[in-house]
């Protein structure tokens, strides 16, 4: 059966419709989780630096992932609502143009594990990624020919440009926050409120085995065996030894030290450095007057530097550190915490924040203690503007944009309903 003109509009409607909700959708997200981990895509494009032996300056890895970021983000919006049906349309071709070429070298070669597309929210191989491009690149030329034919937009022309400023500040603005202090939404091994030291101590978790010299038998703490029999082994439950095993490897000098980092300290900072080189030693000052008054409160002051023990010796005559210095793998550090230096605060084990220390460093933590006393470690916190009030407002800023013709329209006729009365 023959399809009449009006069914087949509706179904190219509807084909235009689908399609720009999911292509836009997933621009959107992709530019959103690149945006609020900014650092880790900053670490992913100079990965792909490295494949071709370029060392640029931090400053441009950093522009060129805010501009990704943004670019798939606010290309995404445009896509979703409509706006821009031609050129918003040529510009994603065009970018997915260029990532098709490289996810499909990503997927031959396979010379990094994947392709860093969603950050740490959601890891594809490289040959799902090529794929999931290939499918994208398919219903962006789709809409390449009939994108123009279907009229239905979200917001209007004459306030589409708004739009598109609103986006754009949005998406910087979300991820200059996150990039200065931390990610505020945590898609890595080590988020806000996780246990980070192993309860390897809980009587409850840990068996000990002990033999007869014919059989073997498992104790628990409290139900030890009598002389008879001599002790084999300490056994842990699954959980305990999963929650261990999380916990990445410090080492002094050649030695592992975990153990004695990871202690279950009630209070607990850690300076985390993934890159010495990157340090800034002037924060070292800052960090040695808040060890001096973590020391005076007994809180346990320690930190980790991606280094060898050259390096770590380096740090200390440089900035004077007389707190305890450890080495550790620097991409386990950078999944504790972003930003060349940073600080985590733990208790018990628990991460209870973490921060950049440039975003902490004009704290005045000698005021901060006189009026707190030891809690002053609770009120270091940063307190940056909330995604989710930013996400509100940008929200609340795109569904007045999205009504303005009918705002517009009830205005104007309130306006005409007062003219006529007042002559009347």
């Amino acid at each position: 059966m023959e399809l009449t003109a009006r069914q087949r509009y509706k179904f190219l409607m509807f084909a235009v419709l689908a399609f720009r909700v999911l292509a836009g959708g997933l621009f959107i997200f992709s530019g959103f989780v690149k945006a609020i981990d900014l650092w880790g895509f900053v670490y992913k494009i100079e990965e792909y630096f490295a494949l071709i032996n370029f060392v640029a300056p931090r400053s441009v890895s950093l522009a060129l992932s805010l501009i990704v970021a943004g670019f798939e983000f606010v290309g995404g919006v445009l896509l979703l609502s409509g706006s821009y049906r031609r050129w918003s349309v040529i510009l994603m071709t065009a970018l997915m143009a260029g990532f098709d070429i490289l996810t499909l070298y990503l997927w031959i070669a396979d010379p990094i594990p994947d392709c860093g597309c969603f950050g740490d929210a959601w890891v594809l191989s490289n040959g799902a990624t090529f794929f999931k491009n290939v499918i994208l690149t398919a219903m962006l030329v789709f809409l390449l020919f009939y994108n123009k034919k279907v009229r239905y937009a979200l917001f209007k022309p004459a306030v589409q440009w708004i739009a598109t400023v609103a986006s754009v500040f949005y998406i910087v603005s979300v991820a200059m926050v996150c990039y200065n202090v931390q990610p505020q939404i945590d898609f890595r091994p080590y988020p806000v409120g996780r246990q980070l030291v192993a309860q390897s101590d809980d009587i409850e978790n840990v068996k000990y085995i002990y033999t007869d010299g014919k059989t073997q038998k498992t104790f628990s703490a409290d139900n030890l065996p009598d002389e008879g029999w001599e002790f084999v082994s300490v056994v842990e439950s699954d959980n305990s030894s999963q929650k261990h095993n999380d916990i990445f490897s410090v080492y002094d000098g050649d030695e592992d030290v975990s153990d004695i980092v990871f202690d279950n300290s009630p209070r607990h900072f850690l300076i985390v450095i993934p890159e010495l080189n990157r340090a800034d030693i002037s924060f070292s000052y800052f960090l040695n007057n808040l060890y001096r008054l973590c020391k005076k409160n007994n809180i346990k002051f320690t930190a980790l530097i991606a280094t060898d023990e050259a390096g770590l010796n380096r740090w200390r005559d440089l900035s004077l550190a007389s707190y305890d210095c450890y080495t550790a793998e620097d991409t386990s550090l950078k999944e504790l915490s972003r930003g060349n230096m940073s600080l985590v605060y733990l208790e018990n084990g628990i991460i209870k924040w973490k921060s950049t220390v440039s975003s902490v460093y004009d704290t005045d933590i000698e005021k901060l203690e006189k009026k707190h006393g030891t809690d002053f470690t609770m009120k270091m916190i940063p307190t940056p503007i909330s995604i989710k009030r930013m996400t509100f407002w940008y929200i609340i800023v795109l569904a007045i944009l999205t009504m303005s013709k009918a705002i517009i329209t009830l205005i104007y006729r309130l306006k005409e309903k007062r003219i006529k009365t007042k002559n009347n």
